[in-house]
């Protein structure tokens, strides 16, 4: 059975679901991206257990899992009490794939971004200092943004 590692971030849970459905964003990623929303802690339904997937200012849809995080459905919110549908409609068909796949959590470790300062989650780099010793640096997604921004 294949996996889906899923890793918390600054706003929530991310995996290579949430990665893929940014590519289908109508107005493409550059400060906010989809994440799951308590991943860790599904919320339980008529014996069925939902993940929230969130985009900044909605839940967009949900997975639905079984007892052993394994995801037997995957739906978008389309209807006229939410906001604009912010995914192009092609997106429906990356969904199939990750159908029958276990989303595992990742265990993190929460550090101090070396630029902000915040405690957070972070993203361990592995940088060479100017000695040639490799170094991890912990840096948070809001300064890792705001780098690409600076070398774009």
């Amino acid at each position: 059975m294949e996996e889906l590692l899923t890793k918390m971030r600054t706003l929530g849970h991310v995996n290579d679901l949430t990665k893929e459905m940014d590519n289908y964003l109508k107005h493409g990623t550059d400060r906010f991206y989809t994440y799951l929303f308590e991943a860790d802690n599904p919320t339980i339904r008529s014996d069925k257990l939902y993940i929230a997937i969130r985009y900044p200012g909605a839940t967009r849809g949900h997975i639905e899992i079984d007892k052993n995080y394994i995801i037997t459905d995957i739906k978008l919110y389309n209807d006229a009490c939410r906001l604009p549908h912010i995914y192009s409609d092609e997106i429906l068909h990356c969904f199939e794939k990750y159908i029958g796949m276990k989303i595992v959590m990742e265990q993190t470790v929460k550090n101090n971004c070396i630029i902000c300062d915040k405690h957070t989650y972070v993203n361990d780099y592995v940088i060479t200092t100017s000695e040639n010793k490799q170094k991890v640096i912990h840096l948070c997604d809001d300064c890792i943004r705001f780098s690409k921004l600076l070398n774009n």
